[in-house]
């Protein structure tokens, strides 16, 4: 299928952390989501985890599917599993992640006391995505992992793992053969 791009202007991963939503990034989003429905995709989606925060906005400006973090999925894994179960969600900052204000834009409530978040802000390496730069896989793989195991050590009701920032995927496989237990990103 054909993947089709369009930037918002205007909006950093910066602004991104910080939910910003000022008159130059709503109209940024309006001319992408006009551009992309010109294009005819059929779905619109987000780059970035933090961009969760403008899915409340942006399903306003169309009629298409809007699934603009991987974030939205947490509704998903809270129903498929037992009410007691606990989920990590990983995050490239969980200083700025507002784990309230995002997860509940999900569209579901969800209880967040069976969200653990889990920022990688302090893996070495993982500065590079706030840098906007290359992420050297094979010097912040090795820690991922042993903080997933580490976490599913101290969380003996840890049912999964959520990835929401966009430069994880490529660890999911890791994670799910270090820890036995499903990955959503």
């Amino acid at each position: 299928y054909k993947v089709t791009f369009a930037k918002v202007d205007g909006l950093t991963f910066e602004k991104a952390q910080r939910a910003a939503l000022d008159d130059q990034i709503m109209e940024s989003f309006e001319r992408a989501v006009k551009a992309l429905e010109a294009e005819g995709v059929v779905a619109i989606t987000g780059d970035c985890g933090f961009m969760m925060a403008y899915q409340p906005y942006v399903r306003t400006l169309t009629k298409l599917p809007v699934v603009l973090s991987s974030i939205i999925q947490a509704p998903a894994m809270a129903a498929t599993h037992s009410s007691s179960a606990v989920f990590a969600l990983l995050t490239a900052n969980s200083r700025t992640f507002d784990k309230k204000r995002l997860l509940s834009q999900s569209g579901v409530n969800v209880d967040l006391d069976n969200w653990v978040l889990v920022g990688l802000q302090d893996v070495p390496g993982f500065e590079a995505v706030a840098l906007g730069e290359k992420v050297p896989a094979e010097k912040v793989q090795p820690s991922i992992a042993a903080m997933c195991r580490d976490l599913q050590a101290r969380h003996p009701k840890l049912a999964g793992f959520l990835l929401e920032c966009t430069e994880l995927p490529h660890y999911a496989d890791e994670i799910r053969a270090k820890t036995g237990l499903p990955v959503f990103d």
